[in-house]
């Protein structure tokens, strides 16, 4: 016989002290996570965990993290990321910051909740600069159906001619494929809080449009649409880094689901000019006569 879901448990709360040692802190912070969930429920097994982390730290103000984890791992898997997040922060080689406080919330469900993503589809792939596009998704719910969702999306009124392709998926998986067509090394500690609060939960239904282009990542800073003579001189005068792009991501939305998302498909369009409309025909001088 299966096991019955278990119930939910009943909130608790934990106040602990840590260790304010760079070293330390990080693995203090997601041991001690993983250990109040299992004290208060169970780490192990088959569920789904919303999490939100807020770090207070000096003197930048907070930043706050969304993110969803589903499956036997999840519990494991958040403790793991809330270990990253402290490691990047208080071990960054860009700037000594301090973690002046840590709250972290955590909503538990009793079985994942994830649903897959199947499909997706545009209604049309023949497209003009600045059209509204509809975009169909079918997705398997967990133990469940298969669903539909459907969004409207307006095209950027500059697009080139050719083909423009949309990623759309959960926002974890986005974000991946946006920083690997795009890596930031960040320069600045502000630059590496800004790509930290770009970040998405896998809650966040994301699409990206991007088309190949010339662009340069340099100190941080992207820019994906560069003449070509613009970014030989820069790869060829600069000594930070910078890192060619292929792709100029030129679009972004993004929309909170009420559960959690697992995949990133890609639909491909052709971008075509408007047709201007006929001039109208040029109308002669008068035949006709004096009455």
């Amino acid at each position: 016989m299966p096991r019955a879901p278990l119930p939910p448990p009943a909130p608790r709360q934990f106040r602990v002290q840590l260790a304010d040692v760079p070293e330390l802190l990080p693995l203090l912070a997601g041991s001690t996570l993983l250990a109040g969930l299992e004290s208060a429920s169970y780490a192990g097994g088959p569920q789904d965990i919303e999490l939100v982390a807020r770090f207070r730290l000096a003197p930048y103000g907070d930043l706050v993290i969304h993110q969803s984890f589903d499956g036997d791992n999840a519990g494991t898997a958040m403790a793991g990321h809330l270990l990253a997040l402290a490691a990047y922060l208080v071990q960054s080689p860009l700037e000594r910051v301090r973690i002046e406080g840590l709250e972290v919330d955590v909503e538990q469900s009793p079985q994942p909740r994830a649903a897959s993503l199947v499909a997706a589809h545009a209604d049309r792939t023949l497209v003009h600069p600045g059209d509204r596009l509809g975009i169909h998704l079918e997705l398997q719910a967990y133990r469940g159906d298969r669903f539909r969702h459907s969004f409207q999306v307006q095209l950027p009124r500059d697009l080139p001619v050719g083909r423009y392709s949309l990623l759309v998926g959960d926002g974890a998986s986005a974000d991946g494929a946006r920083l690997a067509m795009a890596p930031i090394e960040p320069a600045t500690f502000s630059q590496a809080l800004a790509l930290l609060r770009s970040l998405h939960s896998r809650r966040d239904l994301t699409l990206l449009g991007f088309y190949g282009g010339a662009g340069l990542s340099v100190a941080g800073e992207v820019m994906p649409q560069l003449p070509g003579s613009v970014r030989s001189l820069w790869s060829a005068a600069d000594t930070s880094g910078a890192v060619p792009l292929h792709a100029a991501i030129v679009q972004e939305r993004h929309e909170l689901m009420a559960t959690p998302l697992d995949g990133l498909l890609r639909i491909d369009l052709e971008v075509r000019r408007r047709e201007a409309p006929d001039a109208p025909a040029a109308s002669g001088p008068s035949g006709g006569g004096a009455l």
